[in-house]
């Protein structure tokens, strides 16, 4: 039957109901298929109205008792992305609701969890049309890993699609999540900078961790960017390497730590060799280690 878009509220969405997960759009408009799962179809009807919501709506914040950890190290090559993946499993698996937020340009959670709808490209344009729409948006475009439970959003299609968030648009993002009350935790993983605006990405942290496999190189790095960022927060009179965990990877018989006790070690996992992405995340997050995070 045909709907007259004239007689339509203007805060009105429109989609059609339809039997098969294929088709993809109707007479223009949206098609949802009403036989699946009840989440995925609530998000994609919330999408529809998330389009549509009238611009005098405000939506209600919640309590901002989200926790937000940093996963984010000066020694690439490390495994950071992979611990950041693996912590929000195991946090998942223990019945938190628990968010991966890629911001890496170049990385994304397709790596480690099977991706399908939205992908993040999707909150870029939100974010870069300033619509009052976003806390909806954020939430219809949520994608659950069904074996760890952890929510992500999947990664753009283009990585350049990662340039246009800028700085602006990740604080306000990582904002909009932690006052959204619908995650006990966010893992947030992110290329690391010692820039103004990432460390002002980096003081909403509770947590940052930062990663080494002990090895001089990486100890090195891990070494220099600590005494830059001390340096860098007593002019600033903060208190951001306070914040500041070391977490060993790909630990050795010759992995040694870059400066004794002075940086706190939250813990340390043994090299894993001959396992993608995917599955040696799901073997990390069995390990207790991520408790002292």
């Amino acid at each position: 039957f045909d709907i007259d878009l004239e007689e339509l509220p203007k805060s009105c969405g429109l989609a059609y109901l339809t039997g098969d997960t294929v088709i993809e759009t109707v007479k223009g408009k949206p098609a949802i298929c009403k036989y699946q799962k009840a989440d995925e179809l609530y998000r994609q009807i919330l999408d529809v109205f998330a389009e549509s919501a009238d611009r005098n709506y405000v939506f209600k914040a919640g309590s901002g008792n989200t926790s937000l950890i940093l996963f984010s190290s000066p020694a690439g090559g490390t495994g950071t992305s992979t611990l950041a993946a693996a912590a929000a499993a195991h946090y998942a698996q223990k019945g938190l609701r628990v968010l991966y937020l890629n911001y890496e340009c170049f990385g994304g959670a397709n790596t480690y969890f099977p991706a399908s709808g939205k992908d993040f490209g999707d909150i870029i344009y939100a974010l870069n049309s300033k619509k009052n729409n976003l806390p909806l948006k954020l939430e219809s475009c949520l994608t659950q890993d069904a074996s760890t439970g952890v929510c992500f959003y999947p990664q753009s299609k283009l990585a350049l699609d990662m340039l246009e968030l800028a700085a602006e648009e990740k604080l306000r993002l990582t904002e909009e999540l932690l006052c959204s009350d619908l995650f006990d935790k966010i893992i947030l993983d992110a290329d690391f900078s010692l820039q103004p605006d990432f460390l002002s990405l980096a003081r909403f942290a509770d947590k940052w961790v930062w990663c080494t496999d002990g090895s001089a190189s990486a100890n090195a790095k891990t070494s220099r960017a600590y005494n830059a960022l001390q340096i860098l927060e007593q002019a600033e009179e903060g208190d951001l390497e306070q914040k500041v965990l070391l977490f060993g990877n790909k630990w050795g018989v010759d992995s040694v730590l870059p400066f004794g006790d002075a940086l706190q070690m939250a813990g340390k996992v043994a090299f894993t060799a001959g396992k993608d992405a995917a599955i040696r995340v799901r073997a990390l997050a069995e390990l207790p280690v991520f408790d002292a995070i």
